[in-house]
C-alpha cells in the first residue's frame, strides 16, 4: 500500500477545489483555478483534514472571508 505525502494530498485538493468551487461575480461563476485561489485554500484546508474540522460549507466560506 502506497500513501501520499503532503505535497500529493494538497496537488490533488487543489485539483478538486479549482474544478468544483466558483466564486459568484454578477450571475458569472469565478472558479478559483482561474482566481488562482484553489492552491492558497488547499493549504488552509489541508492542517483542517487531519483533526475533522471541516464538516460545513461554512468552514470553506470563513477561509474565503479571511482572503479577502
Amino acid at each position: 500500500m502506497s500513501f501520499l505525502d503532503e505535497t500529493e494530498i494538497i496537488e490533488a485538493l487543489t485539483s478538486e477545489i479549482g474544478k468544483n468551487i466558483y466564486i459568484d461575480i454578477a450571475e458569472w461563476h469565478l472558479y478559483l483555478s482561474d482566481a488562482k485561489l484553489d492552491k492558497v485554500l488547499a493549504e488552509k484546508l489541508f492542517p483542517l483534514l487531519g483533526s475533522g474540522s471541516i464538516n460545513s460549507v461554512q468552514i470553506v466560506e470563513d477561509i474565503l472571508r479571511e482572503m479577502f
